[in-house]
């Protein structure tokens, strides 16, 4: 699985790329930057779910 971190789909800047291992870790991913961007704990991270090996940015949402 593929997330781009910008949020674009059309953007496939291999910096913007993110690859996963599953759906379930690209639904964490997206639920972590939704929190972010609302300045808002989540409720969890990559690592509490055995995703470690996933390096999420501290602030990998390039939106606004």
């Amino acid at each position: 699985m593929i997330h781009h971190l910008s949020g674009d789909q059309h953007d496939l800047r291999p910096e913007n790329l993110l690859a996963l291992p599953s759906q379930a870790a690209h639904m964490v991913v997206e639920h972590i930057e939704r929190k972010r961007l609302r300045g808002m704990a989540p409720l969890f991270e990559l690592d509490e779910l055995g995703l470690g090996s996933v390096c999420l940015p501290p602030d990998s949402s390039g939106r606004s």
